[in-house]
């Protein structure tokens, strides 16, 4: 069991919580730059991460964050704005001494509308406070890795394979 606090890189799927020269690659995949910008999703708020018992994997980890809607891409792009959702779970299976298995799947919530910003009117010149209509973005994602890694030649040699599935629907003043 773990809580952090602070600003970090969401559970979002295998690759997000990774900053860019930690990759085994040169840039971050298009997928997450598409879906989350430039810098993926960090946002500031809690994280809880639970491993369960073991059910019908290895290993069970649960993650579940609640943060700011920060990111402009996905959200309002406000520090202080309604909070936004994560749920991450990964299963974890040793297919062998040289060989793992990880599935995981996620799913995120959140409001894009701006509350309580000032407008002024163009007639009168009159400043007042507004809030866009609520809209929301839910953003569901799937990924599945496989490595394998010969235990007496890990330095020299090994496979990994990585894929993430996600599908976003994201409410907007001109639509869907």
């Amino acid at each position: 069991l773990s809580l952090t606090v602070g600003k970090f890189r969401q559970q979002f799927g295998g690759i997000n919580r990774w900053h860019t020269h930690a990759l085994d690659q040169v840039d971050a995949p298009r997928s997450i730059t598409a879906f989350f910008g430039g810098h993926g999703l960090a946002q500031t708020g809690l994280s809880l991460h639970v491993l369960l018992p073991a059910w019908w994997a290895h290993a069970i980890e649960l993650t579940l964050q609640v943060t700011n809607a920060e990111n402009g891409h996905l959200f309002a792009g406000e520090f202080w704005s309604v909070p936004t959702a994560l749920g991450h779970l990964k299963n974890y299976w040793d297919a062998s001494d040289a060989t793992y298995v990880e599935l995981g799947l996620s799913g995120l919530w959140g409001f894009n509308n701006r509350r309580s910003f000032l407008v002024e009117d163009e007639l009168t010149g009159e400043v007042h406070e507004a809030d866009e209509p609520w809209r929301s973005t839910v953003v569901a994602g799937a990924d599945f890795t496989v490595s394998w890694v010969p235990p007496q030649k890990s330095k020299y040699l090994g496979v990994t394979w990585r894929t993430e599935a996600m599908y976003m629907r994201k409410e907007t003043a001109e639509g869907d």
